[in-house]
């Protein structure tokens, strides 16, 4: 399994969670909501990216042939 499939179905639900909650704001005019929900979406982004890579790491250390 490659690295961009380990993220590929966590990024699509996140993707479709940003998106749920794009539409269930969309007639939200305070600037501060507006500037959490980016900085939440944002947050878990990161913390997506994270959890990958340390499953890419994981996955590589098992698929190497010990000396």
């Amino acid at each position: 399994m490659t690295e961009g499939r380990l993220l590929e179905s966590p990024l699509r639900e996140l993707m479709q969670t940003i998106r749920q909650e794009m539409e269930n704001n969309r007639d939200c005019n305070d600037r501060q909501r507006i500037r959490y929900l980016i900085s939440e979406g944002m947050e878990r982004l990161k913390n997506l990216v994270k959890c990958s890579i340390c499953k890419a790491i994981d996955h590589q250390s098992e698929t190497r042939p010990h000396s």
